[in-house]
């Protein structure tokens, strides 16, 4: 079975407290990180926002994880997911929530992709570019539960560079994450548009 980690637990400190929330749309990003997944994919969220909790709980295949300390500590948050995997789980896809353009279709890719090969790290991809989501099989997860220091997948990811193949997505525009509010400069003068 594979099942996917969402992680919900930053507190969008560029962006502001209700990053998960902001609608793209007319839909919450966060609810738009759970549409993207397979209907039928057991998944985890794990978060600290109750908000984000009850998008969740609105489908039947998301379990909430409480992420009640360390919010901006990633490695902690993959590490709460992976303890609440079941545990006949032999892969798990990685899934950051604010990106609001990631398509079931380039996610289904990604499983599809898995599924053929199922020995290697299965990142999104564009034209070479890595982004998320991330699908690591089982023999990974004790690497990633070692994580600390606010570390994500990458770090695994930079120690097999061997196991990974890049999937490439429908769009380049589904790697894009949410940062800033639209309209709002980013750290490198760019205005962030939707």
């Amino acid at each position: 079975m594979i099942a996917a980690v969402l992680l919900a637990s930053g507190r969008g400190k560029r962006f502001g407290p209700d990053k998960l929330l902001y609608e793209v749309e007319g839909v919450p990003i966060a609810e738009r990180a759970f549409r993207a997944l397979p209907p039928d994919m057991p998944a985890l969220v794990v978060t600290g926002d109750n908000r984000v909790g009850a998008l969740a709980r609105r489908h039947e295949n998301i379990t909430v994880v409480e992420n009640t300390g360390g919010r901006d500590d990633i490695s902690l948050t993959i590490r709460l997911g992976l303890q609440a995997l079941p545990a006949d789980t032999e892969a798990a896809l990685f899934c950051v929530c604010d990106q609001p353009w990631l398509t079931r279709a380039s996610v289904e890719r990604l499983l599809a992709a898995f599924r053929a090969e199922p020995e290697g790290i299965y990142v999104l991809a564009w034209e070479g570019r890595m982004g998320n989501p991330c699908l690591f099989p089982r023999k990974y997860f004790p690497e990633l539960a070692a994580l600390e220091n606010d570390q994500g997948g990458k770090a695994v990811i930079a120690r097999h560079p061997e196991a990974v193949r890049c999937v490439q997505a429908l769009d380049p525009r589904e790697l894009e994450d949410l940062d800033i509010r639209p309209g709002e400069r980013n750290i490198d003068g760019n205005i962030k548009q939707i």
